[in-house]
């Protein structure tokens, strides 16, 4: 239920293509010039397929950003067990250094 929901609210990037598209629709019944009506209806057709696209990717988009959000939390982490391991080594070799070998 939820998922119907959001596919029904558009997203500003959808909204605003659609925009675009419904201005190009628009402009080609407006002017006369057969080949300025033909690019604008091709143009108004790339604006509705990109917001297509967008509408299709919008999800997939949303895990990708959990997922980062998760993976940048998980770095965190690593990067303190990682810092501590190397203070912990660089204690070790501090220590191993003062001791002198002769020979």
């Amino acid at each position: 239920m939820q998922d119907q929901a959001a596919s029904r609210v558009k997203s500003p990037q959808v909204q605003k293509c659609l925009e675009k598209a419904a201005y190009c629709e628009r402009m080609a019944s407006i002017v006369s010039d057969a080949d300025a009506r033909f690019q604008f209806a091709e143009v108004a057709k790339q604006w509705q397929h990109l917001a297509k696209q967008i509408r299709e990717l919008e999800p997939e988009r949303q895990r990708c950003r959990i997922q980062t959000r998760r993976g940048a939390l998980a770095s965190v982490v690593r990067g303190s067990a990682a810092q501590w391991f190397r203070q912990r080594r660089g204690a070790g070799l501090r220590r191993r250094s003062s001791v002198r070998l002769t020979g």
